[in-house]
């Protein structure tokens, strides 16, 4: 997938994020923490209704989280390319990498991590409050200091996870515009 697609995709799940409340999915307090000199942590709560992990069946919902940030000189929003070590997810939840490349090997040259999938690591439904999640970001690999960061924004945006292979979807094949062959 193209960094044009995944931008695509991203631009068009942000708009379909702002049409809708996607499940009340919310980001707050997000902040930069553990300044280091050369990387710092993204720190933000995560919360949404109707979060679900199923027992038999091997899929969930999850957040797809990004992040952007721009520079008090150029005040373009940019996209924050996340470490591969170093998030630290909330008790009862587990963070995973979305990749340029997905289903490739991390590099942050030619196939860095865009963002992240949040989501149960164990079987449940319910409300999912996460507090003080925290990303990693070395913003001295694209030549940033500390202070050049005049703001960052998290996103959210509620994804469902499916796995590889034929599965149905709808009620059956009786109403219209139905999707239901396995194949």
């Amino acid at each position: 997938m193209t960094l044009l697609r995944i931008t695509s995709c991203l631009a068009l799940g942000l708009l379909l994020h702002t049409a809708g409340t996607a499940n009340n999915i919310q980001v707050a307090n997000a902040t930069l923490t553990g300044n280091t000199g050369t990387s710092a942590k993204i720190q933000f709560d995560l919360s949404w209704e109707n979060s679900w992990r199923g027992g038999v069946v091997s899929n969930w919902d999850a957040a797809w989280v990004f992040v952007k940030y721009r520079t008090s000189t150029t005040g373009d929003w940019q996209p924050v390319e996340l470490s591969n070590t170093g998030h630290v997810a909330p008790t009862g939840s587990q963070v995973d990498l979305g990749l340029s490349f997905p289903g490739g090997v991390y590099n942050a040259s030619t196939n860095p991590a865009l963002g992240v999938f949040i989501y149960r690591n164990a079987v449940g439904t319910g409300n999912l409050a996460l507090f003080n999640l925290q990303l990693q970001w070395n913003y001295s690999a694209l030549g940033l200091v500390f202070n050049d960061v005049a703001q960052l924004q998290v996103f959210a945006i509620e994804m469902v996870y499916v796995p590889q292979g034929s599965f149905y979807l709808g009620a059956g094949g009786t109403e219209g515009g139905s999707f239901t062959d396995g194949s």
